[in-house]
């Protein structure tokens, strides 16, 4: 199996790591997919990156269940929170609004920014 479809398939990596782990619940109304069509370029972060992708850690099985915030440093900088094919960002696969749960299925422990 090629990596690429390995993490398609398997890992989707939630880009802002803040907006995992915290522990409020969204209205049931809000606890779903938005409707709006994917991006068809992947949105530039509103923070710092990782500088160099090759010096991230390897995904590690987690298993721990999150909410999204869409929040970095306190401040709301996603009404909606995109998941990525990659930690290299060429596609947007999925999106939640912020407040919805989810199951963390790898983490990875990088330089600057730890990817789920």
């Amino acid at each position: 199996m090629q990596t690429g479809s390995f993490f398609r398939k398997i890992l989707v990596v939630l880009i802002l790591a803040a907006a995992m782990l915290a522990g409020v619940m969204a209205p049931p109304a809000t606890a779903q997919a938005p409707a709006a069509p994917l991006p068809a370029v992947p949105p530039s972060l509103p923070f710092a990156d990782n500088p160099d992708p090759l010096l991230c850690g390897i995904p590690r099985p987690d298993g721990r269940t999150a909410t999204i915030t869409g929040t970095y440093a306190g401040q709301l900088v996603q009404p909606i929170v995109y998941f990525y094919d990659s930690h290299l960002r060429n596609e947007v696969i999925g999106q939640v609004y912020p407040g919805t749960q989810v199951e963390v299925k790898l983490s990875q422990a990088n330089p600057e920014l730890n990817y789920y």
